[in-house]
């Protein structure tokens, strides 16, 4: 008896092993005597054989994982040494990463998705270098591992060969419709090693848009301590057109919860560089949109840190202003008085500028003042400049007009200003506003320019003089 045993084993470990000589079945259930192949009626019955049957599954539940042998290793082709041995928890892991690239050791049966398969298990980097999906853990070429399983590692469920990258997106997708959470929990699992690919691709990020509409607080968990493990790709991601769709996908999903200060305190690492970014400015600002003040400190932070760098910087100078505009609190508080306190520096800087008329522009006494009062002693230098003139112009339109009025009647050639290609616009405002407030400088002006109508007759003096002869209209 032992003999024919031993005979059967041979003839068994004789066979190939590709998928032709087994019975894929493509539902689950058990497998009919009638419909066994005799490779099947030959196998022993030991529960250590290496081709494992297909379990009595829930009809309610399609498996993501059946069992298979030796699934992910087999793509490099070779065989692994312990195909042989009963598949056991650690084994089910992904590749650690070293040797061959491999989408799993056992078709990654608890991570459907693993990314550690084809990139060596080395993550730093991944986002610059490359971002094709087809071969970071998804299998690459012809070749699917995890939830659908590579069609050259047999098992239960299998896919054929070449499926296409955007259908297994869209077979996950439908699969988070069932609102199963234990299926959700698979695909959760399964994807979060490559989560911060997923969302800079064009079809991964419509996937993760899905899952954010899917998971649970306890899988957010689970997906938020993911992306924020390593904050320099987490930026990175940010920088990249769909990867900052993404990002604010899950900050609208996150709103106020407590685990949206971990993703803000992430980002604001790299507050400057996204900045100075049309893409990822718009994350920060989608964070003051969806959080809490006390949530946004990181922000408020860095914004105070990098105020004069972002204000200099000629794209930098624009998202900062609509930082401002959105600042909220005590942050805003702060960095309003901090921009008041450094306008001399910043009204003589090409970008900067615009940030001190920014500020100007949203009326606050305080710093409005502030800024008026810094500026004395400055306003005819300002008033010959491009960008320096137009920030002469908001202090003149504000109730703290005499500190730039008072400099130019001290001035002895303040009618000079009037020819000059910026100065003009600022006497032509000085003389409105002064009209428009009856204040007592508006005659001393009126009589300064008068007495030099015969030297302002040519070039920009005439706009002056047309000005006054208009009786200065308040429009």
């Amino acid at each position: 008896m032992e003999d024919s045993t031993d005979s059967k084993r041979n003839k068994v470990d004789g066979l190939s092993l590709c998928f032709q000589n087994l019975q894929v079945c493509s539902t689950p259930g058990t497998v009919e005597n009638s419909q066994k192949s005799g490779y099947e009626k030959s196998l022993p019955s030991s529960s250590n054989s290496y081709l494992t049957q297909p379990r009595i599954l829930e009809p309610d539940f399609l498996p993501f994982y059946p069992q298979s042998f030796n699934g992910g290793i087999h793509i490099g082709d070779w065989r692994h040494s312990d195909y042989r041995r009963p598949m056991v928890e650690n084994l089910t892991r992904a590749n650690s990463g070293f040797g061959e690239a491999s989408t799993s050791i056992w078709v990654n049966q608890n991570s459907p998705i693993g990314l550690n398969a084809a990139r060596g298990g080395r993550v730093n980097g991944m986002i610059a270098e490359n971002l094709n999906l087809n071969c970071c853990g998804v299998g690459g070429q012809n070749y699917c591992g995890g939830c659908y399983q590579n069609s050259r590692s047999p098992g239960v469920f299998w896919t054929p060969d070449g499926i296409n990258y955007q259908d297994y997106l869209n077979w996950l997708q439908n699969m988070l419709t069932s609102r199963n959470q234990v299926i959700i929990n698979t695909v959760v699992e399964g994807v979060l090693g490559m989560i911060l690919l997923l969302m800079t691709d064009r079809h991964g990020h419509q996937f993760f848009n899905r899952l954010m509409e899917s998971v649970n607080e306890c899988q957010l968990q689970l997906i938020v301590a993911e992306i924020t493990s390593q904050p320099e790709l987490l930026i990175d991601v940010s920088l990249t057109p769909y990867g900052s769709k993404s990002v604010k996908k899950l900050l609208k999903k996150l709103g106020k919860m407590p685990l949206t200060s971990k993703v803000i305190s992430a980002l604001s690492s790299g507050f400057y560089r996204l900045m100075i970014d049309l893409t990822g400015s718009s994350v920060i600002l989608r964070c003051l949109d969806f959080a809490d003040t006390w949530q946004n400190e990181s922000l408020y932070r860095e914004a105070l840190r990098h105020c004069l760098d972002l204000a200099k910087h000629e794209k930098g100078c624009i998202s900062f202003n609509k930082f401002i505009t959105s600042s909220q609190g005590l942050g805003r508080k702060i960095l309003l008085h901090f921009i008041a306190s450094q306008s001399v520096y910043l009204s003589q800087d090409p970008s900067g500028n615009y940030v001190l008329q920014h500020v100007l522009g949203l009326h606050d006494p305080v710093c409005t003042e502030i800024i008026c009062c810094q500026l004395r002693g400055k306003y005819v230098l300002l008033s010959s400049q491009k960008g320096g003139s137009h920030v002469v112009e908001k202090c003149l339109n504000s109730p703290w007009m005499d500190y730039a009025i008072e400099d130019f009647i001290k001035w002895d050639r303040f009618w000079q200003l009037a020819r000059d290609r910026y100065g003009n616009y600022v006497i032509q405002t000085a003389l409105k506003a002064t009209k428009r407030t009856n204040s007592r400088f508006h005659q001393d002006l009126l009589e300064i320019l008068q007495m030099h109508f015969d030297d302002l007759q040519s070039g920009y003096g005439k706009n002056v003089i047309n000005l006054i002869l208009n009786r200065i209209p308040l429009d």
